[in-house]
């Protein structure tokens, strides 16, 4: 059956074709061209060949010639004042041509002219073009001859008809200037690489004299107060009642550093502080390892078997118990306290009767009544943050506040493992408790980036203490609850320390990324901050639309898209090509106003003498815009070729297409070429440049007089319309192999765009605006 560009354009380009169109040749085998090119016998017929010839032939009847007579009168002069107006370009009319036949009857099945004429064509038919006589009238206009003097309050006044030189000597040293906008392809914003700061080294206690003082305890015994002449944990109640007097008389001693004549480096007196005047002394039996306490110093000497001076704390707060070259572990029995020879065990296999110290200024306040959730929410509105670059450890440091955000970059986090080896920074402080899942909860906090330092603390040290209310409700084990507690508030100063903000961030590194809150904006530059690259206020010349974008030296950015500069040599704008109307030779004094000669001169074509003394530099395709069907165009391995208008879009291809453009219909045809012969001037540098837009990628390969000048270049299926090129073409010479001598001392020689695809089906590519025209 028949194959029309709408079949093509529409069902047929989604969904293929349900029968096969034989063609040859890119003509179309059917009813319409059998009528014309056999008859009964299947003989062509030298009558079909007339009917076609007088069916062609057209009539041009040029413009009227209008001729003026001017009959003069006395001559005046007047002196005006004008103002600047805006001027129009001149019109000029055109010839008019005119076909003046019918279809003949035995071709009936040519439903259309242009289907009869298509296949007068392909039968090799051309028609004749005949020229009527330029009509002629005369008209006499009487004038007074008036000298005018202008008295110019503005620039001067347009003339509103372009003069041209009557020397055409101006040609030789024609120029123009055009610069085409750059085409980018869609990218991603480049990834935000974040630099952490080196946290500051926080130590948990200062050992001076005038340091912090503190609560010592066994997390599983509770704190020391001063049992007899030594330390140890209060006794159990007996009843109820004794559980409320002691918890309602709450007051344990506090302790601080001495520093001791004669002491060790690093070691200290451990002083205790119970209310009363005298301070006591905390001293170690260097023989049973026996801790107790005495009424002054012993400066780093051993008095009746006893040295105070043995005691120390490391940064990170834990408690050293050394005499000599001996290190002891001291723990905490039923109602005293003992420093045994030896190490402290590894991570989490500590006794939970270790003796550790606790800063006041750290501790939970402690009050019989009051519920943990209501002390610890004063405490949280401190640090009520949402941002990624809020605290001190933000997911996104070093940018202006509220530009960036964190989010998931598909990373996987580590699963929790509870207080396990990823928590050995806080876990060494203290022995394990009974805070697992809380510790489970912590590391997935961390581990969503979403989430901020200082809350996912907050909710560690919330559900440590709901933990420890939960498990000491009763009377008989309340009086162990302050000791669990003040592990949990160890463990909650643990993980806002250095180390766990280096475990934080190091974390947000590897699972979250950061990017600008607003989506206009990118950082374009290492080290950058967030700055508009889109929409409204991007103006960025060097990343508009995007970073690395770069609009080049004759455009600059608006609004997130290049523009032409507004001053010359390129003021004006024609979809993606800056240039000048005044002297563009392919838009004339406005968008799309082709010069046939080539030449612009203030807005208005030139058109050269009718028999030229020189070899003009006119553009050199004919019919490049296809505004004239496919006239002069050859076309080979195309399953269809037709010229059609721009208001015909083209199946998934988006974007304002040509007034009018071809399009190639290939099925199954990795290759179509299109061609024409193409007039130009020897000795001139001409290029080449087109508009195309594809269904897929393409690729084009294009000749000229058999020569590559342009191998294998990519069209993209980016879904619109652009432009491709400037290509320079080769410099002809007469003589020159593959091109031949024309009229008006044009070269001519074939110029061939080959268009090469996938082998697939339904593939479609546009091409327009094709221009070989001078530098």
């Amino acid at each position: 059956m028949a194959t029309t560009l709408l079949s093509l354009l529409g069902a047929a380009a989604l969904a293929g074709r349900a029968s096969a169109v034989c063609s040859r040749g890119g003509c179309i085998a059917d009813s319409c061209a059998r009528a014309v090119r056999f008859d009964t016998t299947l003989v062509p017929s030298a009558s079909r060949v007339a009917d076609c010839s007088s069916f062609l032939e057209v009539t041009a009847t040029p413009s009227a010639s209008t001729v003026w007579v001017t009959e003069d009168l006395a001559a005046a002069t007047v002196t005006v004042t004008s103002e600047l107006v805006q001027v129009e370009r001149r019109q000029v009319t055109a010839q008019s041509a005119s076909p003046a036949n019918t279809i003949p009857a035995y071709a009936s099945a040519c439903s259309v002219a242009s289907r009869y004429s298509s296949a007068c064509s392909c039968f090799g038919v051309t028609g004749a073009t005949v020229t009527a006589a330029t009509p002629v009238v005369t008209s006499t206009t009487t004038v007074a001859t008036t000298v005018t003097e202008v008295d110019y309050e503005s620039p001067p006044l347009a003339s509103s008809s372009v003069v041209f030189p009557s020397d055409d000597s101006w040609t030789a040293t024609y120029t123009y200037s055009e610069y085409t906008l750059p085409v980018f392809t869609s990218a991603p914003d480049p990834t935000i690489d974040i630099t952490y700061p080196t946290p500051s080294t926080t130590c948990l206690l200062d050992a001076t004299p005038t340091g912090d003082s503190f609560y010592l305890l066994a997390p599983s015994a509770g704190y020391m107060f001063k049992r007899d002449s030594g330390l140890g944990p209060v006794d159990p109640p007996a009843d109820e009642a004794a559980a409320e007097a002691l918890m309602a008389n709450w007051n344990p001693p506090t302790f601080e550093f001495q520093v001791a004549q004669d002491a060790a480096p690093g070691l200290f007196d451990l002083v205790v502080h119970d209310g009363t005047d005298s301070a006591l002394y905390v001293a170690l039996d260097v023989t049973s390892g026996e801790v107790t306490l005495v009424s002054s110093s012993t400066n780093g000497q051993v008095q009746d078997g006893r040295c105070t001076t043995v005691f120390g704390v490391s940064c990170k707060g834990s408690l050293i118990v050394e005499y000599g070259s001996t290190s002891y572990v001291w723990t905490a029995t039923n109602s005293s306290t003992i420093a045994t020879p030896g190490t402290p065990p590894a991570n989490n296999t500590t006794p939970l009767n270790t003796m550790v110290l606790l800063p006041t200024r750290l501790a939970t306040p402690f009050s019989l009544n009051a519920t943990v959730s209501k002390r610890r929410s004063s405490r949280r509105a401190l640090f009520k943050r949402d941002h990624s670059q809020d605290g001190v450890a933000p997911r996104c440091p070093g940018f202006p506040y509220g530009t960036v955000y964190a989010a998931s970059n598909g990373v996987s986090p580590s699963p929790p493992n509870g207080c396990g080896p990823d928590g050995e920074w806080y876990s060494s402080l203290i022995p394990n408790l009974d805070f697992g899942g809380c510790c489970n909860s912590h590391d997935t906090c961390y581990d969503t980036c979403s989430e901020w330092f200082e809350d996912c603390n907050d909710k560690f040290h919330s559900c440590m203490l709901d933990t420890c209310a939960s498990k000491y409700d009763h009377w008989y084990n309340f009086f162990l609850r302050p000791g669990c507690e003040a592990a949990a508030d160890l463990y909650y100063w643990a993980v806002t320390g250095e180390t766990a903000q280096s475990h934080f961030q190091s974390g947000s590194k590897a699972e979250c990324s950061c990017n600008c809150a607003d989506g206009n904006s990118a950082v374009c530059t290492p080290g950058g901050i967030c700055q508009k690259v889109r929409g409204p206020g991007a103006n960025d010349s060097g990343n508009c639309g995007g970073c690395g974008r770069n609009c080049g030296p004759k455009a600059h950015c608006q609004d997130g898209n290049c523009v032409c500069n507004p001053a010359p040599p390129t003021p004006d704008q024609c979809g993606s090509l800056c240039l000048d109307f005044m002297t563009h030779p392919r838009n004339c004094g406005g968008c799309g106003n082709v010069c046939a000669s080539g030449y612009c001169y203030e807005g208005a074509c030139f058109t050269p003498p009718a028999h030229p003394d020189q070899c003009y530099p006119v553009d050199a395709v004919r019919n490049g815009d296809f505004s004239n069907g496919t006239a002069f165009w050859t076309t080979v391995g195309a399953e269809l070729a037709e010229a059609v208008s721009g208001s015909v879009p083209l199946p998934t291809i988006s974007g304002n297409p040509p007034p009018s453009y071809l399009v190639i219909f290939m099925d199954w045809s990795t290759e179509a070429v299109i061609s024409q012969t193409v007039r130009m001037c020897p000795g001139v540098q001409y290029q080449l440049d087109f508009l195309a837009a594809a269904a897929r990628t393409f690729g084009f390969t294009i000749t000229l007089g058999g020569q590559v000048v342009v191998d294998h270049s990519p069209i993209s299926n980016t879904g619109g319309w652009f432009s491709q090129g400037p290509f320079d073409l080769p410099v002809l010479a007469a003589g020159e192999a593959g091109t031949t001598q024309g009229d008006d001392f044009f070269l001519e020689t074939e110029l061939a765009i080959h268009a090469q695809g996938p082998d697939v089906s339904v593939d479609m590519i546009g091409l327009g605006a094709i221009s070989i025209h001078t530098i």
